[in-house]
């Protein structure tokens, strides 16, 4: 730079001081965090500063990168906007409290420093934290000689050397009651472990690889893929593909093992192959299964839902199929089976028809069922032979095939390990998703007794986000938030051209409104692909729970 007032300097400038800020800028560069989020967060502190070069260059490079005007237009009012995520309001939020030390600016408060910690791991949070002291840095070298906009930098602004290798210590940012600090860890890693890799699981073993990118986390599943459990009627059916390898799931840093969890002792849980597993702490997402009826065939697993893929396949036209079940399984089954074979005489029976939903969904359900030729019988079953059901009224329905399309039984590993549970076995936790009695134990989903919840996808997705959530907070020696989560509606797909979603209020009580057919088909689809990402992102947002 050549000084044109001020300090004067004809190469202020060293060749050991850029080597170093090389190094420092390769600690940013490697920490994960989105490049267009740092130049935000560079912008934002130029603009308190008023340093014009830095604006100018950062305003350029980034347009050049694809950033709208309007985002950068509103930065210097990005708490009144809408134009910037979560993530970038936290960052630019921080940007702002470690920059104005002036007039008794109070700084990093512990409100600012917590939603930094909650969007960003310790090793982002520590870039962005070194972002913004550089940023700072260039801002009043820049004052000092009195540098012009657009007269001497590059368009661009600085960049780090191409060659970004890892560096030989990890910064890393952690929030404290006075704010920020920095500081260089070396500590052995936490070990997570996560039993099951359904929704719940698989959810919270992507977002704790992201929060907490230092600990060794392993999933433990007995099966080598995910299962969509929510599109098994169409795997019955043959209408869609309902598995993905594991591996095409998980965070490539995670660890998985094909097994089945037996027994949970002390910091240690015992593997069907005979192995043990130490942790320091364990999610629970084991999920639920199935008891059918003697005669009948299971479809809430996808080996049940296998083979009754397989006994469709082979029933001749005409054939009696009944679905036993009333609930969203067995609408979704009855239907799906029907749209996929016209040619079976399709029966549903089971107590009240989805007896959560409004009298009007009702009665829409009913008569999608009914132009699917499906009939409906409310009435319950009491016994299944070989080619007949028997109901309570008395009455017998001659059938080839039974379907079993009743959920809700939850393995017996919590209670035979010595948990608290309640009497269905689900695990009893604390307002965080704690087991009450082993703190380093989180229970999420089916499994899970969480109050005012229910056995669902729609729970299983915020419940797995939250306990990853409460162990980062613990990981770092903060305080955990209790959960808290509110409906808005469930979803029956009736084939794939028809539906019906029922709306609701936050407590999961039915309003009378709902939506259906193929609109309503196409916002289930929708919702159903959004899980599965969710899932394998990490990205969920959900309702807080009524009041």
């Amino acid at each position: 730079m050549e000084s044109r007032g001020g300090v004067r300097m004809k190469s202020p400038t060293n060749p050991d001081l850029i080597t170093g800020i090389q190094h420092l800028y390769k600690v940013i560069h490697s920490a994960g965090v989105d490049g267009k989020l740092l130049a935000l967060v560079h912008l934002r502190t130029s603009q308190i500063n008023g340093c014009s070069p830095c604006i100018h260059a950062t305003v350029q490079a980034a347009t050049k990168a694809g950033e709208s005007a309007e985002r950068l237009h509103h930065v210097v009012a990005w708490c009144e906007t809408p134009f910037f995520t979560e993530e970038e309001r936290a960052a630019l939020a921080l940007a702002e409290a470690v920059t104005r030390i002036q007039d008794g600016a109070p700084g990093v408060t512990d409100e600012i420093g917590d939603a930094a910690a909650d969007h960003f791991t310790e090793e982002q949070l520590g870039a962005i934290t070194l972002e913004i002291s550089l940023t700072n840095l260039f801002n009043r070298l820049n004052h000092t000689v009195r540098e012009q906009a657009g007269k001497t930098w590059r368009t661009g602004g600085w960049r780090p050397p191409a060659d970004r290798g890892p560096p030989h210590l990890t910064l890393r940012g952690a929030a404290s009651s006075y704010g920020m600090r920095t500081q260089i860890t070396q500590e052995a890693p936490v070990k997570i472990l996560v039993a099951g890799a359904g929704y719940a699981g698989t959810l919270a073993a992507n977002r704790l690889a992201k929060k907490v990118p230092e600990a060794q986390i392993t999933v433990v599943n007995p099966r080598p893929d995910f299962v969509e459990r929510v599109r098994l009627h169409q795997q019955i059916a043959g209408t869609g593909k309902v598995t993905t390898p594991l591996a095409e799931m998980l965070h490539p840093g995670i660890r998985s093992r094909l097994a089945a969890v037996t027994k949970i002792g002390d910091g240690t849980a015992t593997l069907d192959t005979g192995e043990s597993v130490d942790f320091d702490h364990l999610v629970l997402a084991v999920g639920s299964t199935v008891t059918p009826l003697p005669g009948t065939v299971p479809v809430g697993t996808w080996e049940g839902a296998e083979n009754a893929r397989a006994r469709l396949a082979a029933l001749p036209a005409g054939a009696k199929v009944t679905v036993i079940g009333t609930g969203a399984t067995g609408v979704e089954t009855a239907a799906e089976v029907a749209e996929g074979r016209p040619d079976l005489d399709v029966r549903l029976v089971g107590n009240r028809l989805v007896a959560s939903f409004s009298d009007g969904a009702r009665r829409r359900v009913r008569a999608g069922l009914e132009r699917l030729k499906v009939s409906v019988r409310e009435d319950t079953v009491t016994e299944v032979g070989p080619d007949e059901v028997r109901l309570a009224s008395g009455g017998v329905l001659a059938c080839d095939l039974t379907l079993w399309g009743v959920l809700g039984t939850i393995p017996d590993l919590a209670a035979r390990s010595g948990l608290d549970v309640d009497g269905s076995g689900r695990v009893l936790v604390d307002p965080y998703l704690r087991s009450v009695s082993d703190p380093r134990i989180l229970a999420v989903g089916d499994c899970a007794a969480v109050p005012g919840s229910r056995a669902a996808c729609q729970t299983a997705g915020p419940q797995g986000a939250h306990a990853a959530d409460t162990l980062a907070r613990l990981i770092r020696g903060r305080e955990p938030r209790p959960y808290s989560m509110g409906y808005f509606g469930t979803g029956l797909s009736l084939g794939r051209s028809d539906g019906v979603i029922q709306l609701s209020r936050r407590d999961d009580g039915a309003r009378r409104q709902y939506l259906a057919g193929r609109t309503a088909a196409v916002v289930k689809e929708g919702v159903t692909r959004g899980v599965r990402h969710g899932a394998r992102t990490a990205a969920i947002v959900w309702l807080p729970g009524p009041k």
